[in-house]
């Protein structure tokens, strides 16, 4: 008897379709008849009407991904001084993302001297934004000040008509430079 004589007996003692124990074994009607003795071949128990038992060990769990990390700021560079008589001062950072049509970039900005202070937030689209110049700290002397990054989403209106922003990642590390009034 040959083995693909036999292979088909298997399927008959087994009542198991002798196309589901090549799909299962990855063989074809061609390759049974090359199987040697002592060669493996999984029969698949079939349950008609029935669950499917759990499987054995570990499964794989779904995870979400990561949000990304902050952006990288460029400049200004970290400690550096501004004197009173500078131009605007342009902050820029390194995309992490191409921005999705409600994402925008807040850059805040507080000044470290004053822990009473509110933070300034601006928001754009684009990898860099001008400073304006009700930013700049009152009174004489440099300060110390804090900027950084975050990716938004808008997802909403405020009662007053100004909008919801809810963070999509977390902020880039804080730079810092000084700026005199």
């Amino acid at each position: 008897m040959c083995i693909r004589d036999r292979a088909y007996a298997l399927s008959a003692i087994r009542g198991v379709p002798i196309e589901v124990i090549i799909a299962v074994n990855r063989q074809t009607m061609e390759s049974i008849a090359l199987l040697q003795p002592g060669d493996t071949l999984c029969i698949p128990r079939i349950l008609y009407g029935d669950t499917i038992p759990p499987t054995a060990g570990p499964s794989p769990t779904p995870s979400l991904t990561p949000p990304p990390g902050g952006p990288a700021l460029l400049y200004p560079a970290d400690g550096v001084a501004f004197d009173a008589d500078d131009g605007p001062i342009v902050v820029q950072w390194v995309a992490v993302k191409d921005l999705g049509e409600d994402e925008w970039y807040m850059v805040e900005m507080r000044d470290v001297d004053d822990r009473d202070s509110l933070p300034h937030r601006g928001f754009t689209r684009d990898q860099s934004l001008r400073l304006p110049d009700e930013w700049r700290p009152s009174g004489a002397g440099q300060r110390h000040m804090q900027w950084r990054v975050s990716i938004v989403a808008v997802t909403g209106r405020r009662s007053d008509g100004g909008f919801i922003y809810t963070f999509r990642g977390t902020a880039g590390a804080p730079s810092h430079f000084f700026w005199e009034g």
